[in-house]
């Protein structure tokens, strides 16, 4: 009895002892029964190799070329005020009086050293009109030969009104305009310059009459003074 009970006894306990696992070539391992499947993690493909493209040769752009200018000379800098006429770029001067008779305008330009010059050639604020006679005239000529003035004006009477719709305003005005023009052409004035009119009235209807007055006045006064309008 004693060894019938020995027996039963062992043949129990090896029973509850787990098999082992019997492990054969290239067989996987056996999973227990309620474990959870393992995850297989994902294959990757392999990544093919950088195909490297040659490098192209840097191509070198011609150099810019550096042009070495000649410092500008004292002659090239010197526009106004040099000292010798001939060397200014522009006329420079100024309006001038005309006291004590027309051909003192040459002191004065002398005084200033002027390269131009603009002057009245009758009192700018009267209705009073002159002619320069021919004496008058050389004397003038004369005076400014002796300056470095190489450009001449004169600026007409304040009171000319060549865009008045007042007919007798008007009419005054285009008689004083043309005054001025023949004075400017005997004295040899390279420009008279004018104020526009004061239309007054309509602005279109101001400026057709300013153009039809000049007109009439350019046409009736020929000779070498030009026109400047203000």
């Amino acid at each position: 009895m004693m060894a019938v009970k020995k027996a039963v006894k062992k043949s129990s306990t090896s029973a509850k002892r787990p098999a082992k696992p019997t492990a054969k070539s290239g067989a996987e391992p056996a999973v227990e029964a309620g474990a959870k499947s393992a995850v297989k993690p994902a294959v990757k493909p392999p990544l093919k190799p950088a195909v490297k493209t040659p490098a192209q040769p840097a191509t070198k752009s011609a150099p810019t070329p550096i042009i070495k200018r000649k410092p500008a000379s004292s002659a090239e800098i010197i526009k106004h005020d040099s000292g010798d006429h001939t060397k200014d770029s522009s006329p420079l001067g100024a309006h001038v009086s005309v006291a004590g008779g027309i051909w003192e305008a040459a002191n004065r330009c002398i005084e200033i050293s002027s390269t131009a010059s603009q002057i009245f050639t009758k009192q700018a604020n009267r209705w009073v009109e002159r002619e320069v006679d021919e004496a008058e005239s050389t004397r003038y000529r004369t005076g400014m030969g002796g300056t470095t003035v190489r450009w001449t004006c004169a600026h007409d009477s304040y009171l000319i009104n060549l865009a008045s719709p007042d007919p007798a305003l008007r009419a005054r005005s285009i008689e004083s305009f043309r005054c001025e023009l023949r004075r400017c052409h005997a004295l040899g004035l390279d420009a008279l310059v004018s104020h526009p009119g004061n239309f007054m009235d309509e602005r279109d209807a101001g400026l057709a009459r300013n153009a039809e007055s000049i007109t009439e006045a350019l046409e009736a006064e020929v000779g070498p003074t030009r026109l400047l309008m203000e």
